[in-house]
């Protein structure tokens, strides 16, 4: 895969990074400026945040059922953010956490081209970037007040060092690696497979003599990289007492699972809930093995906007012989494998699987899936350049290349760019209606948790606790046909509005009508 240098080395690579930076911030600006509301999970990272802020390390991060990278990043933004806003709002916090992971999906453009370029070229760099900043999926996930932005931000570096690493054996590559790899196994715990692929790599290099290293200089990298992978994870790890604090891999880990309310016990389906297509699977130990596997595939595929994964494919078979050659390659390879099996395990014991959880395995093969569409871009524009217009497609060849890489790259844009949570915008406009009506000392049951954020709950969680009695009770509910499944406390709220009066109703306009906005009501009882 050769290409005609048209310009000097930095030059090159500093235009094409400067692109990608100024496509990515665009991006993650306008899906900030078209949130409606932040995702679910959010308004838990935000209530860590204030946690952080509130209460010592050694007694926060034990209460935490998250891991604290994002909510410590999300805190910092937020220092200046709430100074420049006018102080701790709700939509100051918001803001603040979109703004997080939109910095860091801003920066991960930098490792992802340096990585495309150590394993292939400069151009699949670029097109591999660019690929996963267009893809709807991994756009709105990480244009989303969400840690994966800033985990996938820490796993690109990673996996950036340790190719380096293997290639130059310098103990300082080691020593980053592993400190990177801890940073992203602090904001997502699959993190750590990121640091096992690599002493997996770095380990079986040992059992080939062609490539085996001297002893010495073996021990002192691998000393070096668990050096850096234990400065932050084992701090962590003795505070809060376990491997992870996420509820779902202690689960899974145990093999008990989770028990599902009956809406979820149906057979495989796909829902919507929680505004991402997920594969729920039946609760019957019957076929739950190869139920899972396919669950998977199906996630992947759709992480993949259903096609990409084809090119994933091919570029994975045309460049086989990278697996040999470039460690850091292999690298890549192992971690989304690992991952994969992750993501099988999780299913076939909790049961759930989303898109979500799959974007690691787009990341990786985001490579592959680049030098596959530059491969087919060249060859179009090589047999074009046989035939009778041949000469005008020879002058403009490098041009032709870039459109067809482009139609390649930005075909689900129309997607992407579409506004973030628009339907859930009657849960906002209930929780400020709440604010204003709601006494602080009133207790608000609202399963969907936007309400309850915007009515200031979550504020004011860190304060001492009431005396007040008599408080009012108020119930949030949605009337949709979505059954929210895992909504565990739905039925309870709705079983207390059965003894209660409705006082407020939401209902959508012609035009959030398009956004298939729900009809959300609030009810009250003494």
């Amino acid at each position: 895969m050769e290409e005609t240098p048209a310009a000097p080395r930095s030059w090159s690579d500093g235009a094409r990074i400067a692109f990608l930076l100024l496509f990515a911030a665009g991006l993650h600006a306008w899906l900030m400026a078209h949130t409606t509301v932040a995702a679910r999970d959010s308004i838990g990272y935000i209530r860590y945040a204030l946690l952080l802020e509130a209460q010592p390390l050694s007694v926060a991060l034990p209460k935490m059922d998250q891991h604290p990278g994002y909510p410590l990043a999300l805190l910092a933004v937020s220092l200046p953010v709430r100074y420049f806003w006018g102080g701790t709002t709700c939509d100051a916090l918001v803001f603040s956490a979109q703004l997080t992971s939109a910095l860091a999906g801003v920066l991960l453009v930098v490792p992802m081209y340096y990585l495309g370029r150590l394993l292939f070229d400069r151009r699949v760099g670029f097109w591999a970037a660019l690929l996963f900043q267009s893809l709807p999926v991994g756009a709105h996930i990480m244009g989303d007040a969400l840690s994966e932005a800033t985990f996938f931000l820490f796993l690109a570096t990673t996996l950036l060092l340790a190719a380096l690493a293997l290639r130059d054996r310098s103990v300082l590559y080691w020593l980053l690696c592993g400190f990177c790899g801890s940073l992203a196994y602090l904001t997502r715990p699959e993190g750590a497979l990121a640091i096992m692929a690599t002493l997996a790599v770095l380990v079986g290099m040992q059992t080939a003599r062609t490539i085996r290293w001297p002893a010495r200089r073996f021990l002192a990298c691998t000393a070096a990289l668990l050096v850096g992978a234990g400065s932050l994870a084992a701090p962590y790890i003795v505070t809060i007492g376990h491997i992870t604090a996420k509820p779902t891999p202690k689960k899974w880990i145990d093999g008990t699972g989770y028990e599902f309310p009956p809406e979820a016990a149906l057979p495989m389906k796909a829902t919507t809930s929680g505004a991402l297509l997920a594969v729920w699977l039946p609760i019957e130990e019957s076929h739950r093995t190869a139920h899972a596997l396919y669950a998977v595939f199906v996630e992947t595929v759709r992480a993949y906007q259903y096609v990409v994964w084809l090119p994933a494919l091919l570029g994975l078979w045309w460049f086989r012989d990278r697996w040999r050659s470039d460690p850091g390659a292999l690298v890549v390879l192992v971690y989304c494998l690992v991952h994969a099996l992750v993501l099988w395990r999780m299913a076939s014991v909790v049961g759930y699987v989303s898109e979500r959880h799959a974007l690691p395995l787009l990341l990786g093969g985001s490579f592959w899936a680049a030098a596959a569409l530059v491969r087919i871009a060249d060859g179009i524009v090589a047999a074009i350049a046989r035939t009778s217009f041949g000469s005008t497609v020879s002058a403009w060849k490098p041009a032709a290349t870039a459109a067809l890489l482009l139609l390649a790259t930005g075909f689900a844009l129309p997607v992407t760019f579409k506004p973030l949570h628009a339907n859930r915008v009657g849960h906002r406009e209930a929780g400020r209606w709440l604010a204003e009506h709601a006494a602080p000392d009133d207790y608000i049951v609202d399963p969907y948790c936007w309400a309850h954020f915007y009515a200031g709950k979550v504020l004011r969680e860190q304060a001492p606790p009431s005396t007040a009695i008599g408080a009012s009770q108020w119930i949030v509910l949605e009337e949709s046909h979505n059954p929210h499944a895992r909504l565990l406390s739905l039925p309870e709220a709705r079983h207390r509005a059965e003894n209660a009066t409705v006082v407020y109703r939401w209902t959508p306009n012609a035009g959030n009508r398009k956004d298939k906005a729900e009809e959300v009501v609030v009810y009250r009882m003494p």
